[in-house]
């Protein structure tokens, strides 16, 4: 992964190489677009989870919920506490808390639109990635429909790529750390930020601001009851969505072959394969993760670094079988600038899929019915291939990645 050269800029007018009237209009459209999803729409049922974790925390308290409720709860400690006020302060004023629940995130993306300007300090270009990112359908919903919190992670991932890249270390670990008190998989980004230090010295500093800012919101809960945020939180394995009528969302699983249709004397052994795929699932993505992080080792420079951490988020992608949809919103802009041979491809698959998946839920282009994902369990072809096409996309972008930084980087070892 890697941005497209700057020779391209001749080819782009030049008021789009400044700020002018245009980045405000798209500024002034991408605010109305999220102020609609936040305002106007009821969201994905992440919105109605989130609201019965507000209230089961609320009645059992934080670490009785970790112990078991109506739903999973696999969120670190402060956006239990933070959402479950909120959800007090919703009902006092009469405000959905679904607008509480999605608003700081659509605010918290202008944000994220401005470090891809100082990530891209040098590059004439940075205003037109900036308001692109801002105008992106798959970046609006995350942030503002879906409701979750997945889309912070970008604005913390951007910032720790900058502060690397500007030999800020332990600044840049700090950032990341801040990532984990929202969302946990902000540790992926770990072994490429670390192999894009020049020296074990500043691995070390690094390493030593992600875990102390990063445990610092965890302690509290750690202090009553260490193994429920543990087992809860950091060893969380990601869920098997899939339609009640068993269609699966995303992931290798897809094509895996119907045991019904093998041999019979193959079946036992194919289930077995299978089952231990499922079982170490975790460890192929982190193993191949940090394989990747490590070949890319000798990347410098903003785009590089950046790449490196997008590549790490594609890999995750392309072998995970524990997957939702919002998971596309932690390294968005990374992949936006990663040069147009992967961006495109990828942000236009990603969108037919989710956004397709969401309409056709909705029953609504601008997504203002019910999204009725239970009541919709036969998906129709064309929802089905956009699906295929777009983890096909990643899974083979992963492979990719695996096989040509790793060839490079045993090269340079050797």
């Amino acid at each position: 992964m890697g941005a497209d050269g700057g020779a391209a800029n001749h080819r782009l007018p030049a008021f789009l190489l400044a700020p002018g009237p245009w980045l405000w209009v798209a500024l002034a459209l991408g605010a109305a677009a999220r102020g609609w999803f936040v305002l106007g729409t009821t969201g994905t049922f992440d919105v109605d989870i989130w609201a019965v974790h507000a209230w089961e925390i609320n009645q059992k308290g934080l670490i009785a919920y970790y112990h078991g409720g109506e739903h999973i709860f696999n969120h670190p400690p402060l956006m239990g506490e933070i959402f479950s006020r909120l959800y007090v302060v919703a009902a006092k004023t009469g405000i959905p808390f679904a607008v509480f629940l999605r608003a700081p995130f659509a605010l918290l993306d202008l944000g994220t639109g401005v470090l891809i300007t100082l990530l891209l300090r040098d590059d004439p270009r940075r205003f037109l990635y900036c308001a692109a990112y801002w105008l992106l359908p798959l970046a609006i919903v995350f942030s503002s429909y879906h409701g979750n919190t997945d889309s912070a992670l970008a604005f913390f991932l951007l910032g720790a790529v900058i502060l690397v890249v500007r030999d800020r270390p332990a600044l840049a670990g700090a950032v990341l750390g801040l990532g984990l008190w929202i969302k946990f998989p902000a540790v992926l980004a770990v072994p490429a930020l670390a192999f894009a230090l020049p020296s074990w010295r500043d691995r070390i500093r690094f390493g030593a601001g992600a875990f102390g800012v990063g445990i610092a919101s965890y302690l509290p809960a750690m202090a009553h009851d260490a193994m429920a945020v543990i087992d809860s939180v950091f060893l969380y394995p990601g869920l098997q969505i899939q339609t009640p009528a068993g269609l699966k969302v995303w992931g290798p699983q897809l094509f895996y072959p119907d045991p019904t249709a093998l041999p019979e004397m193959l079946r036992p052994a194919f289930t077995w394969t299978v089952r231990q795929v499922y079982l170490a699932n975790t460890w192929i993505c982190v193993t191949a993760i940090a394989f990747v992080a490590w070949s890319r080792r000798d990347a410098r420079g903003a785009l590089a670094v950046a790449g490196s951490v997008g590549a790490s988020f594609v890999v995750f992608h392309g072998l995970t079988n524990f997957w939702a949809w919002q998971y596309l919103a932690w390294a968005l802009p990374l992949w936006l600038v990663a040069g147009a041979r992967f961006a495109l491809p990828a942000l236009v698959l990603a969108t037919v899929y989710v956004y397709g998946l969401d309409a056709w839920l909705t029953g609504s282009l601008a997504l203002d019915g019910a999204w009725d994902f239970q009541g919709k369990p036969h998906w129709p072809a064309w929802l089905l291939r956009s699906r295929d096409l777009a983890y096909h996309f990643f899974g083979v972008s992963a492979l990719f990645l695996i096989l040509r930084d790793g060839r490079r980087g045993w090269v340079r070892r050797t």
